[in-house]
């Protein structure tokens, strides 16, 4: 009798882990943005939610518009899809795969939030998960793989730094870093904190002297906090300026590692949530579409 039982557990065990799904991304089936193929989105330039379903398995995709009011659609839609399904993960942007869930929380509860929130629709998404005890992990790749990348482009340091900077200024805006702070305060805290994260680079430095200089060269003309466009950080095709140009390298390395990170949570989770940027969605569309056909549901955020 024990062996019958035995015999059956084993057998039980060994079907569960067989039907057990397995999902791969095709990374080669990642696209580079462009405002055409954002165009061709069902809500193009605009907060929206896509669900794909395959089997037991669901996928809910938040493509965000980068916001910090508790009363923004973005925000809105969070909610109610942490009200609506029932989520297993929930995968954020802006974070390192890596990175522990409690080092961010952390950070995230010593300026407690009230209708404002500085870290974005991720630190609203992570902090939502946590009050229901719903595991949330970031999908970025790590900095070494990302100064590999660059670097290996035949770029350098400065040139990831400079972009960084550029990219990062948007979200300052937003967040009100200059409101009490001179840029050249943001700016060196900002570099020093990569300088740890990257490690021994000297006797790299950028100061910036260094930073303005590089964006003269780059992109043809004098660096001004007050007339940066958003744009210039934004992986636009054809483009010559320098940071359009790492802008699309950078975001080639993200999107890959990103479907590689959804495939591998969708194999151990039945619904797993993304929230990301808008923009990201167009480039990896047919990769998620591959593994789990179209989306079933497709609703704009209000």
């Amino acid at each position: 009798m024990k062996l019958f039982w035995l015999i059956s557990f084993i057998t039980f065990f060994l079907t569960a882990c067989a039907a057990k799904p397995v999902f791969r991304a095709d990374v080669s089936l990642i696209e580079p943005y462009s405002p055409a193929l954002e165009k061709k989105e069902p809500f193009p330039f605009q907060a929206s939610l896509s669900l794909f379903k395959k089997g037991d398995r669901q996928l809910v995709y938040i493509a965000a518009n980068h916001e910090n009011s508790i009363e923004s659609p973005t925000f809105r839609l969070i909610k109610k899809v942490f009200a609506v399904y029932p989520i297993e993960v929930a995968l954020i942007e802006g974070v390192e795969a890596a990175s522990p869930q409690m080092r961010f929380l952390d950070q995230l509860r010593e300026s407690p939030p009230t209708d404002f929130y500085k870290g974005g629709e991720p630190a609203y998404t992570a902090l939502l998960a946590d009050q229901r005890y719903i595991p949330f992990e970031g999908m970025e790749p790590s900095e070494e793989i990302l100064l590999k990348a660059v670097l290996k482009s035949g770029f350098s340091y400065e040139d990831l730094m400079g972009f960084y900077v550029v990219r990062q200024i948007p979200q300052w805006r937003r967040q009100g870093k200059f409101d009490n702070q001179p840029f050249e305060d943001v700016f060196q805290l900002f570099v020093q904190n990569y300088y740890a994260r990257w490690g021994p680079v000297a006797p790299w430095t950028f100061t910036l002297a260094d930073f303005k200089a590089w964006y003269q060269k780059g992109n043809g003309k004098p660096f001004s906090l007050e007339k940066m466009d958003p744009e210039e950080a934004a992986p636009l095709p054809g483009s010559k300026l320098l940071t359009h140009k790492l802008s699309r390298i950078v975001g080639r390395i993200r999107n890959q590692y990103i479907v590689t990170r959804i495939a591998n949570q969708l194999s151990e989770k039945r619904t797993v949530l993304v929230v990301i940027g808008y923009s990201h969605l167009p480039t990896q569309r047919k990769a998620i579409e591959e593994m789990m056909g179209k989306a079933v549901l497709v609703t704009k955020a209000s």
